[in-house]
């Protein structure tokens, strides 16, 4: 039995270990792309959501306050928030128009504002 080939136990867990911490490291990247991505969609929709409602305003007459757009229903965890601010330094005719996109009621943070900003001329 001396010569005899084979792996011993300790050869075989030893192995068996390595395999594993390799597996779980793959498990944990593949566990933070598919993350990374899901919130990517989800910038990427709002901007797009934020852009459509500053069309939307942008369209509408010159108003004091405007409602939002409804939100296609493919989309059916977000809703949008449309903010008015008079610019009175120069001018009583331009308001600044700021569109805030929410999923599941908690703002997206792309930017440190969560806003899309545009201004109307009257």
């Amino acid at each position: 039995m001396k010569y005899e080939k084979g792996f011993s136990l300790l050869e075989v867990l030893i192995a068996l270990l390595i395999i594993s911490i390799i597996a779980a490291s793959l498990g944990v990247g593949l566990s933070t792309a598919f993350s990374s991505v899901a919130v990517s969609d989800t910038q990427e929709t709002a901007r797009t959501l934020a852009e459509l409602q500053m069309e939307h305003v942008k369209n509408r007459l010159y108003s004091s306050s405007y409602s939002p757009a409804p939100i296609p229903v493919e989309y059916p965890n977000y809703s949008a928030a449309i903010t008015v601010n008079e610019i009175t330094d120069r001018d009583t005719d331009i308001q600044n128009i700021q569109v805030t996109i929410s999923y599941r009621g908690k703002p997206i943070i792309a930017t440190a504002n969560c806003t899309l900003e545009g201004y109307k001329v009257k």
